[in-house]
């Protein structure tokens, strides 16, 4: 056979060599993409807060709290099984030993409050929309009309003003929020309560409380055994976060992919 003509060029079929490679590469970076977008979706977003003896394994104090690190207040106490109703996990729990109404004009509530310091999310809680959920479980044993509450204020003083901030603000805070649950007498049986806020874009710290409290006018004797257990706390911040850095995983995305297929 004779060679080519003069100013012919063999006819190419199929992708090239370079484009070969192509395609397979794009497949790569979009499921790098893809996954990095995953990752920062808000579903992973929670963040763990420190909560102090979180199970009650060591003693709680009285009083009011001014400052982080352990549960304070009254009419409590950490305590082994008993009743007929062991740990939710642990070998201790926290025992309610008095009862009030929410107003708190009769009786003396069992009020258990511990300061969490948040100065560490600051620029987060400025930017919006940091909402923070407290979780407990909770039972009893005894037969009288109780309810539990769990709650969370927020504040945007210091900690050593707690006890006066609480007073001047009606036991509200600057900001709250609460959950009560009229749980069964079973003390077998351990019920989760939770309750969420969105704190204020100023918040400094926030207390987060276990109580006991009769709902209606009068107070009757506590029976023994209410109790409260593995209280955790957690906070998802603003959403405009993640799409910011879902931003930035899509730039990189095009990036990669104009020097890949420039």
């Amino acid at each position: 056979m004779g060679k080519p003509s003069a100013g012919l060029t063999p006819r190419r079929t199929g992708l090239s060599p370079c484009n070969s490679h192509m395609a397979p590469t794009h497949r790569l970076i979009a499921a790098a993409a893809i996954g990095i977008a995953a990752f920062l979706a808000p579903a992973s977003a929670q963040i763990m807060l420190t909560v102090a003896n979180s199970g009650f394994e060591s003693a709680v104090s009285s009083g009011f709290p001014t400052a982080a690190g352990n549960w304070q207040g009254d009419a409590n106490s950490a305590v082994t099984a008993q009743n007929g109703v062991t740990p939710y996990a642990g070998i201790q729990m926290l025992s309610f030993t008095n009862n009030g109404i929410p107003d708190g004009t009769n009786g003396t509530g069992s009020d258990t409050l511990q300061l969490v310091d948040l100065s560490a999310y600051a620029s987060s809680i400025a930017a919006g929309n940091f909402t923070v959920t407290l979780s407990a479980y909770l039972n009893r044993s005894g037969s009288n009309y109780n309810e539990f509450w769990t709650r969370i204020l927020s504040f945007n003083t210091t900690m050593a003003n707690f006890e006066t901030e609480l007073i001047s603000t009606a036991n509200q805070g600057q900001a709250s929020n609460y959950t009560s649950l009229l749980s069964d007498s079973n003390p077998a049986t351990w019920e989760f309560s939770s309750v969420s806020l969105t704190l204020p874009t100023d918040t400094t710290y926030i207390a987060v409380e276990v109580s006991l409290l009769h709902p209606g006018d009068n107070v009757p004797s506590i029976s023994p055994g209410y109790y409260a257990d593995n209280i955790t706390l957690t906070a998802v911040p603003e959403p405009s976060t993640y799409a910011a850095l879902l931003g930035a995983a899509a730039l990189g995305f095009a990036a990669l992919r104009r020097r890949f297929f420039a």
